[in-house]
């Protein structure tokens, strides 16, 4: 039987009803997707209120503004400064960065070195006790930024630990803003990076298409550690 066939036994109440109950399924349809809409948009907004109040609380004063972004805060120039000093013709790069911090561009490199970059935050402690562990195994030996008493700026000894190390490990967990800027000085001093996370969730864009190494446990820490450093060894890294 053709379509023509059923459409002429039809009656036009059945053809009415059939017609009605299409239109009332699409209208369903429209305002179920709106609603979804709607919760999501609801949701995005309720999350980034939440973002902006955690801010404020961080930002609150300039004491809590500087202990967030400490390294920040202690570039020796101020884009004033900067741009009043600025010359056409000066040379560009990682040399000239190193000069303004008073570290020499002929830093030797400690081939048996790893600098981590960490948040100095206790929640993390057990991760880099792993890192530190999985290192010594290898035959390397590990530092962070706190591991000695400071007798200069923590923005210069950070950035001549990464000039003078082989490796370094950048800790991205909990999305800390001095890690990402000690991040960003790595490479563009050329270093061999791992990045690690506990989970690929609100990592910037622009280096979530990059390896990122990511766990759940500290014994899947341990393992993924210890594969990433044998590949880089035989590498030559």
């Amino acid at each position: 039987m053709d379509i023509s066939t059923i459409f002429q036994l039809m009656t036009p109440i059945t053809i009415l009803i059939v017609g009605v109950t299409y239109l009332y399924s699409q209208r369903i349809s429209k305002v179920s997707k709106e609603y979804e809409n709607y919760k999501n948009d609801e949701f995005r907004k309720s999350i980034e209120q939440q973002v902006y109040a955690l801010q404020k609380e961080l930002y609150i004063n300039r004491e809590r503004f500087n202990d967030v972004n400490h390294l920040v805060n202690e570039v020796k120039y101020s884009n004033e400064n900067y741009f009043s000093n600025y010359n056409d013709k000066r040379k560009l790069g990682p040399n000239s960065f190193l000069n303004e911090l008073g570290i020499s561009s002929e830093t030797n490199v400690d081939a048996t070195k790893v600098f981590v970059l960490t948040p100095f935050n206790s929640e993390f402690d057990y991760q880099y006790d792993i890192i530190r562990a999985t290192v010594s195994d290898f035959g390397f030996k590990c530092v962070r930024g706190d591991d000695s008493k400071l007798s200069s700026s923590i923005l210069s000894h950070i950035v001549s630990e990464i000039a003078n190390s082989k490796i370094i490990i950048a800790n991205l967990s909990g999305r800390n803003p001095n890690v990402f800027y000690e991040l960003g000085i790595a490479h563009a001093l050329g270093k061999p990076v791992l990045l690690m996370s506990e989970t690929l969730d609100g990592l910037p864009f622009d280096i979530q298409n990059q390896r990122i190494l990511t766990f759940n446990s500290e014994k899947d820490l341990s393992i993924n550690l210890k594969r990433w450093f044998a590949a880089t060894i035989v590498k030559g890294a």
